[in-house]
């Protein structure tokens, strides 16, 4: 649509103790994200909207148990988007927190 894009503006980012240094090599495109951002924002609200929904339907242990087990797909959003590292660590964590909740709503 249009032949110039948007750029960030992160000079003011590039200050280090030594002094000023140059503009920034690459520029950061907000037209690039911004769809996958306003979709990332609303998934969250709706999550938002749910689970206080869910505090006031439902015994509140169980709705904290159950919010708890999306530790599982942050870890997996973790390593195929940004490659962390350790995965396995992070996966022996979250396997952890997942017990815990199946615990509590097995026992409560």
């Amino acid at each position: 649509m249009f032949s110039r894009k948007r750029y960030a503006d992160l000079s003011a980012l590039t200050i280090t103790p030594a002094g000023l240094q140059g503009p920034p090599t690459r520029a950061f495109p907000l037209e690039q994200f911004a769809g996958l951002s306003l979709l990332i924002g609303l998934f969250v609200a709706i999550e938002a909207a749910s689970v206080n929904v869910a505090y006031i339907l439902q015994i509140v242990p169980y709705v904290i148990a159950i919010k708890r087990m999306s530790i599982i797909f942050m870890v997996l959003y973790g390593m195929i988007v940004f490659s962390e590292g350790e995965p396995g660590k992070r996966g022996m964590g979250a396997t952890l927190m997942v017990a815990g909740a199946v615990i509590i709503l097995l026992f409560s």
